[in-house]
């Protein structure tokens, strides 16, 4: 319906893939940094990782941790997904795998496509939409967030 509706894709199978996101069958995951957090009272593993296409190029950098039975990871802080020349695809935050709070998606050439915001992976508020060179498009409106982002 939308501009922005071009950005989507199909999901990843890890926890909290962000359906406006994408990665090639042949990508690979490079982990930049390694630490302990705490999530739920309990330490686990947390990652700074980067996908990278096979020509090396980064697609997506973000945050995870892995589930109390090592059985996954879940995206967790902060997301962005890039175009093959590097620019800016989408941004915003994942919350124990759901995005969580303000969302851009931007076109190749830096014009916001979509901007709103998630609540526990809904959309809440009003999102708003732009065609590749800037014009508005109708926004779609959706309830309000049902408590406080933090």
């Amino acid at each position: 319906r939308h501009a922005a509706d071009s950005l989507r894709s199909p999901l990843m199978p890890d926890v909290g893939r962000p359906p406006h996101s994408v990665m090639a069958e042949s990508a690979s995951l490079r982990v930049l940094s390694e630490l302990t957090t705490v999530v739920a009272d309990d330490l686990r593993p947390y990652q700074v990782v980067e996908l990278l296409d096979t020509e090396g190029n980064r697609t997506e950098l973000f945050t995870r941790y892995l589930t109390r039975d090592g059985a996954h990871w879940v995206r967790h802080g902060v997301f962005q997904s890039f175009f093959a020349d590097g620019a800016l695809q989408s941004e915003g935050v994942y919350r124990h795998g759901k995005e969580h709070g303000p969302w851009r998606d931007l076109y190749q050439n830096g014009v916001v496509a979509a901007e709103g915001s998630y609540f526990h992976g809904e959309h809440v508020g009003t999102w708003f939409y732009r065609d590749p060179d800037g014009h508005e498009e109708e926004p779609d409106h959706f309830p309000p967030a049902p408590g406080p982002f933090n």
